[in-house]
């Protein structure tokens, strides 16, 4: 699902931010699917505010590895967010996608998902485990319905990818 993130810089030509975006998509879009496939989660009975805010998450996870990993150019974690939301919502436009982000500051709801997103970015980068805010932000639209603790057992340690 994810091998088209990974092309190579001199297979690809393309710039060292591009390859950077697509390391960093991979990892957010892994961890993203990873999440919500446990969660078994159905996006037609989600609220349409959903996709907002996990891409609003995924930027901020993005953000979050952008810094760790010390990229400074905020266009990286952009193009991050726009890599791993087109994995994870294959049916959204692209110029959707590039609205939403271009809001990063004006949606309440891509607001809401950016905080889980930093927040389990953080836990990510400094710990190399899954942050809980993602599963959260899911039962939180789901009216509480909980993922059971044993499916996330399985999978919590992630191994830590650097650029």
């Amino acid at each position: 699902m994810f091998e088209r993130l990974m092309q190579v810089n001199a297979t690809s030509g393309e710039s060292q931010e591009v390859v950077t975006a697509r390391k960093i998509a991979a990892i957010v879009a892994t961890l993203t699917d990873d999440t919500t496939g446990f969660s078994k989660f159905d996006h037609r009975t989600l609220p349409a505010s959903f996709p907002t805010k996990l891409i609003g998450y995924m930027h901020g996870f993005s953000a979050t590895i952008c810094a760790a990993w010390r990229v400074d150019k905020s266009e990286v974690s952009s193009a991050a967010t726009r890599f791993a939301a087109s994995c994870i919502f294959p049916f959204i436009e692209a110029h959707d996608i590039d609205r939403i982000v271009d809001q990063i500051d004006s949606a309440t709801e891509f607001s809401v998902g950016r905080e889980a997103g930093l927040a389990d970015g953080e836990s990510y980068v400094t710990t190399g485990r899954r942050g809980t805010a993602l599963i959260d932000l899911l039962m939180d639209q789901r009216g509480g319905e909980a993922t059971p603790e044993s499916a996330l057992s399985q999978r919590e340690t992630c191994t830590n990818v650097s650029a």
